[in-house]
């Protein structure tokens, strides 16, 4: 997978509250988190979040519409950020999709937890995963709001769903792509 989705051809350190990468000039984000929220919701602390998906690359694409299936997951966690050294995880959660290409049919679908979304187009297939509205995390009394957390949310490909000969390392760059992208960070009680 890292061939076809650049993740030999980032490198990715983790350092406190940031998270620096050195790409490619040619690497392209796959996934944008432009907002996200935590708010309280009958009981239950839910997420909220915007993702912006762009084309997919022609050589997924062309893999897609071969039937090679697309894992990814999209991660929330609280943090207690610390300078020392890398940040502590309160807590997690992790949604994990499959999008597929079935060529018989020309159907796109978007796999989670035995539901499946059948469309005919890759991007209304994954519209469901567009805007997340009142996502549920966990439950109030579970948790007290803290000014020192942090939140992250993170779209990543679930490499524990490839097969081995998708994760092999690329020496070419031009079929690479940030599937992971950049986290999106937040202090939901500040």
């Amino acid at each position: 997978m890292a061939a076809l989705i650049g993740g030999a051809g980032s490198l990715w350190l983790q350092t406190g509250r940031r998270t620096l990468a050195a790409q490619p000039e040619n690497e392209q984000k796959f996934v944008t988190i432009t907002h996200a929220a935590l708010r309280e919701a009958e009981g239950w602390w839910v997420l909220d979040a915007k993702l912006t998906w762009a084309e997919l690359p022609a050589i997924w694409r062309s893999l897609l519409e071969k039937g090679v299936k697309f894992p990814f997951a999209i991660t929330f966690r609280l943090l207690q950020v610390r300078w020392w050294w890398t940040d502590q995880v309160i807590w997690g959660k992790r949604w994990t999709f499959q999008l597929q290409y079935r060529p018989g049919t020309r159907i796109w679908w978007l796999q989670h937890n035995g539901s499946v979304v059948a469309q005919g187009s890759w991007h209304d297939a994954i519209a469901p995963v567009t805007t997340l509205r009142g996502w549920r995390l966990l439950e109030r009394d579970r948790l007290t709001p803290n000014p020192e957390l942090e939140a992250e949310v993170t779209v990543s490909v679930d490499e524990r769903e490839l097969g081995p000969v998708l994760r092999l390392p690329s020496t070419e760059s031009r079929d690479r792509i940030d599937w992971a992208g950049t986290p999106y960070r937040w202090r939901p009680w500040a």
